[in-house]
Protein backbone atom coordinates (compact mmCIF):
# COMPACT_ATOMS: atom_id res chain seq x y z
CA UNK A 1 0.00 0.00 0.00
CA UNK A 2 1.32 3.47 -0.65
CA UNK A 3 0.48 7.10 -0.88
CA UNK A 4 -1.52 6.78 -4.47
CA UNK A 5 -3.53 4.23 -2.90
CA UNK A 6 -4.14 6.05 0.12
CA UNK A 7 -5.23 9.86 -1.22
CA UNK A 8 -6.28 10.31 2.50
CA UNK A 9 -3.17 11.02 3.43
CA UNK A 10 -2.40 14.10 0.77
CA UNK A 11 -4.53 16.55 2.42
CA UNK A 12 -2.83 16.14 5.50
CA UNK A 13 0.07 16.62 3.80
CA UNK A 14 -1.01 19.71 2.18
CA UNK A 15 -0.19 18.34 -1.08
CA UNK A 16 -2.18 18.46 -4.47
CA UNK A 17 -1.36 15.77 -6.69
CA UNK A 18 0.34 16.75 -9.98
CA UNK A 19 -1.32 14.58 -13.19
CA UNK A 20 1.85 13.03 -13.26
CA UNK A 21 2.67 12.17 -9.59
CA UNK A 22 0.01 9.73 -8.55
CA UNK A 23 1.90 7.25 -11.82
CA UNK A 24 5.20 8.34 -10.12
CA UNK A 25 3.96 7.36 -7.01
CA UNK A 26 2.16 3.82 -7.49
CA UNK A 27 5.68 2.89 -9.56
CA UNK A 28 6.78 -0.24 -7.63
CA UNK A 29 9.99 -0.19 -6.21
CA UNK A 30 11.25 -2.61 -3.47
CA UNK A 31 13.67 -2.66 -1.01
CA UNK A 32 16.40 -5.93 -0.31
CA UNK A 33 15.56 -8.74 1.49
CA UNK A 34 18.64 -7.95 3.40
CA UNK A 35 17.98 -4.40 4.02
CA UNK A 36 14.26 -5.16 4.76
CA UNK A 37 14.84 -7.90 7.73
CA UNK A 38 17.78 -4.73 8.90
CA UNK A 39 15.53 -1.97 8.54
CA UNK A 40 12.32 -1.36 6.86
CA UNK A 41 10.69 -4.56 7.58
CA UNK A 42 10.35 -3.83 11.36
CA UNK A 43 8.77 0.13 10.42
CA UNK A 44 6.79 -1.24 7.95
CA UNK A 45 4.99 -4.39 9.66
CA UNK A 46 5.03 -3.20 13.18
CA UNK A 47 2.08 -1.18 15.20
CA UNK A 48 2.19 2.21 15.03
CA UNK A 49 2.49 4.24 18.17
CA UNK A 50 -0.89 3.62 20.32
CA UNK A 51 -3.76 6.81 20.42
CA UNK A 52 -3.31 8.85 23.41
CA UNK A 53 -7.11 7.94 25.58
CA UNK A 54 -8.25 11.69 24.17
CA UNK A 55 -6.88 11.75 20.57
CA UNK A 56 -6.52 15.52 19.87
CA UNK A 57 -5.63 17.72 17.27
CA UNK A 58 -2.57 18.55 18.93
CA UNK A 59 -0.38 18.05 21.95
CA UNK A 60 -0.06 21.08 24.14
CA UNK A 61 3.04 22.97 24.33
CA UNK A 62 3.84 21.63 27.51
CA UNK A 63 4.29 18.25 26.62
CA UNK A 64 6.27 18.62 24.15
CA UNK A 65 9.19 20.74 25.67
CA UNK A 66 10.86 22.37 24.15
CA UNK A 67 8.06 24.76 22.85
CA UNK A 68 10.02 25.94 20.06
CA UNK A 69 13.12 24.99 17.88
CA UNK A 70 15.92 26.91 19.51
CA UNK A 71 19.36 26.08 17.38
CA UNK A 72 19.24 27.19 13.64
CA UNK A 73 21.31 24.74 11.55
CA UNK A 74 21.36 21.66 13.46
CA UNK A 75 22.88 18.99 11.58
CA UNK A 76 19.82 16.43 11.06
CA UNK A 77 22.54 13.67 9.09
CA UNK A 78 22.12 11.70 12.04
CA UNK A 79 18.08 11.18 12.10
CA UNK A 80 17.47 11.18 8.69
CA UNK A 81 20.86 9.56 6.93
CA UNK A 82 19.30 6.31 4.85
CA UNK A 83 15.69 8.13 4.04
CA UNK A 84 17.07 8.65 0.84
CA UNK A 85 18.16 5.27 0.00
CA UNK A 86 15.83 2.77 -0.38
CA UNK A 87 13.87 4.31 2.43
CA UNK A 88 16.00 3.01 5.24
CA UNK A 89 15.44 4.49 8.53
CA UNK A 90 18.69 4.44 10.93
CA UNK A 91 18.62 3.53 14.57
CA UNK A 92 17.85 7.11 16.40
CA UNK A 93 15.05 7.40 13.33
CA UNK A 94 13.47 4.07 14.31
CA UNK A 95 13.26 4.85 18.20
CA UNK A 96 11.78 8.35 17.02
CA UNK A 97 8.70 7.38 15.58
CA UNK A 98 8.25 4.56 17.38
CA UNK A 99 7.87 6.70 20.42
CA UNK A 100 5.78 9.35 18.67
CA UNK A 101 2.82 8.97 20.71
CA UNK A 102 4.63 10.00 23.96
CA UNK A 103 6.23 13.36 22.45
CA UNK A 104 8.51 13.53 25.94
CA UNK A 105 9.97 9.50 25.17
CA UNK A 106 10.77 10.52 21.42
CA UNK A 107 12.19 13.83 21.77
CA UNK A 108 14.50 12.04 24.19
CA UNK A 109 15.90 8.85 21.85
CA UNK A 110 17.23 12.50 20.04
CA UNK A 111 21.09 13.51 20.75
CA UNK A 112 21.31 16.44 22.36
CA UNK A 113 21.67 19.04 19.65
CA UNK A 114 19.33 17.28 17.91
CA UNK A 115 16.49 17.73 21.31
CA UNK A 116 17.29 21.67 21.06
CA UNK A 117 15.84 21.55 17.01
CA UNK A 118 12.95 19.51 17.55
CA UNK A 119 9.75 22.09 17.91
CA UNK A 120 6.51 21.07 19.62
CA UNK A 121 4.99 17.81 17.73
CA UNK A 122 1.45 17.95 17.33
CA UNK A 123 -0.91 15.09 16.09
CA UNK A 124 -3.61 15.42 13.76
CA UNK A 125 -5.98 12.86 13.92
CA UNK A 126 -7.49 10.99 11.13
CA UNK A 127 -10.33 8.20 10.79
CA UNK A 128 -7.49 6.16 8.98
CA UNK A 129 -4.28 7.46 10.71
CA UNK A 130 -2.85 9.36 12.79
CA UNK A 131 -0.52 12.98 11.57
CA UNK A 132 2.45 13.44 13.24
CA UNK A 133 4.40 16.90 12.49
CA UNK A 134 7.39 17.76 14.08
CA UNK A 135 8.81 21.51 13.07
CA UNK A 136 12.35 21.30 12.99
CA UNK A 137 15.47 24.07 12.66
CA UNK A 138 17.99 22.46 10.78
CA UNK A 139 19.22 21.41 7.59
CA UNK A 140 19.96 17.84 5.81
CA UNK A 141 22.74 17.31 3.14
CA UNK A 142 23.06 21.28 3.48
CA UNK A 143 19.42 21.94 2.32
CA UNK A 144 17.28 23.56 5.57
CA UNK A 145 13.98 21.51 6.47
CA UNK A 146 10.98 23.07 7.97
CA UNK A 147 9.18 19.75 9.02
CA UNK A 148 9.15 15.95 9.55
CA UNK A 149 5.84 14.57 9.29
CA UNK A 150 4.68 11.24 10.06
CA UNK A 151 1.23 9.17 8.38
CA UNK A 152 1.03 6.21 10.40
CA UNK A 153 -2.16 3.78 10.32
CA UNK A 154 -4.38 2.24 12.58
CA UNK A 155 -3.50 -1.07 12.14
CA UNK A 156 -3.84 -1.22 7.86
CA UNK A 157 -0.09 -0.82 7.14
CA UNK A 158 -0.25 2.89 6.19
CA UNK A 159 3.29 4.40 6.59
CA UNK A 160 4.60 7.55 5.19
CA UNK A 161 7.54 9.84 6.11
CA UNK A 162 7.40 13.15 4.71
CA UNK A 163 10.79 15.54 4.84
CA UNK A 164 9.30 19.05 4.07
CA UNK A 165 12.90 21.28 3.16
CA UNK A 166 12.28 25.12 4.38
CA UNK A 167 14.35 26.36 1.31
CA UNK A 168 13.63 27.15 -2.30
CA UNK A 169 12.60 24.17 -4.69
CA UNK A 170 15.03 24.34 -6.95
CA UNK A 171 17.74 24.37 -4.42
CA UNK A 172 16.17 21.13 -2.61
CA UNK A 173 15.99 19.74 -6.19
CA UNK A 174 19.82 19.98 -7.20
CA UNK A 175 20.71 18.03 -4.00
CA UNK A 176 18.10 15.37 -3.71
CA UNK A 177 16.84 14.56 -7.07
CA UNK A 178 20.01 12.97 -8.34
CA UNK A 179 19.79 10.89 -4.71
CA UNK A 180 16.43 9.77 -5.25
CA UNK A 181 16.81 8.82 -8.70
CA UNK A 182 19.67 6.54 -7.79
CA UNK A 183 17.73 5.16 -4.97
CA UNK A 184 15.08 4.23 -7.18
CA UNK A 185 17.42 2.96 -9.33
CA UNK A 186 19.07 0.64 -6.79
CA UNK A 187 15.70 -0.64 -5.68
CA UNK A 188 14.56 -1.26 -9.70
CA UNK A 189 18.07 -3.60 -10.32
CA UNK A 190 17.95 -5.44 -6.69
CA UNK A 191 16.72 -8.96 -7.50
CA UNK A 192 16.29 -9.63 -3.86
CA UNK A 193 13.89 -6.71 -3.47
CA UNK A 194 10.74 -7.70 -1.42
CA UNK A 195 9.07 -4.99 -0.09
CA UNK A 196 7.18 -2.26 -1.99
CA UNK A 197 8.79 0.97 -0.62
CA UNK A 198 8.48 4.77 -2.99
CA UNK A 199 11.00 7.24 -2.46
CA UNK A 200 10.04 10.42 -4.02
CA UNK A 201 11.40 14.29 -4.15
CA UNK A 202 7.72 16.21 -4.76
CA UNK A 203 7.51 19.92 -5.83
CA UNK A 204 4.33 21.15 -5.03
CA UNK A 205 3.11 24.98 -4.24
CA UNK A 206 6.52 26.02 -4.56
CA UNK A 207 7.67 23.48 -1.88
CA UNK A 208 10.11 20.58 -2.26
CA UNK A 209 9.09 17.27 0.10
CA UNK A 210 11.03 13.88 0.25
CA UNK A 211 8.30 11.51 0.49
CA UNK A 212 8.82 7.91 1.54
CA UNK A 213 6.39 5.39 1.65
CA UNK A 214 6.51 2.24 3.62
CA UNK A 215 2.98 1.59 3.70
CA UNK A 216 1.93 -2.19 3.17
Amino acid sequence: MNASRNPQLLPAMNITLKPNFSTCLSTTRLISTASALVLAAPLAFAEPPPAPETPAESTSEADTAPASPAVAGADLSSLLDGVEHQCQYNKMLEGFWRHLANPKQAIGVLQPELQKAIGAISVTDQPDFRMYSIPVQGAWHQVPVKQIQFGLGKGNGIHVLMVEFDAAAPEAKAIFEPLVQRSKLDMANDPNNTLDATTDLVIDGGKARLICDLST
